[in-house]
């Protein structure tokens, strides 16, 4: 959370809706600057997230590590994110927007997690639901947002 909090501040996006699966994270953002670059705003939140996920587990959990080491070469390393740049779509309907919120913070509930989404507490649903317990606050979503369409 803390990783997305600190590339929200630094990139200045908006974030709309996310959730945290045990094995994949899905994240909606707008950015607020016409000039951005979501491979660094990816960067920048995977980055430090892998890098104190691979810290606490190398200290408590050092055998979770084997299953995650890369070799390239001579080269060892341990790779915690699966490769490549993940899915990346732009959306110019609210209505698109609203249906990705909706697939997003249902996620647990299609996976049998869950028999509501509010019920995970790792979803952007929480929030949106105007419980106090969430880890991670979202944006307003709000139609008047650039290059977004009724």
């Amino acid at each position: 959370m803390q990783s997305i909090d600190q590339a929200r501040d630094q990139y200045h996006f908006k974030l709309w809706a996310w959730v945290i699966m045990p094995e994949h994270v899905h994240l909606l953002l707008h950015p607020e600057e016409e000039n951005y670059s979501i491979t660094r705003i990816m960067q920048s939140i995977k980055g430090p997230f892998a890098r104190r996920v691979l810290a606490e587990w190398r200290n408590h959990a050092p055998k979770i590590l084997s299953r995650l080491r890369v070799k390239t070469g001579d080269k060892v390393s341990f790779r915690f994110w699966q490769a490549g740049g993940g899915f990346d779509r732009n959306m110019y309907q609210m209505s698109r927007v609203k249906k990705a919120i909706e697939y997003i913070e249902y996620n647990p509930v299609r996976r049998g997690l869950v028999s509501a989404a509010i019920d995970w507490s790792w979803s952007s649903a929480r929030d949106r639901a105007g419980m106090a317990d969430t880890p991670l606050l979202i944006d307003a979503l709000e139609f008047g947002d650039a290059g977004i369409n009724k």
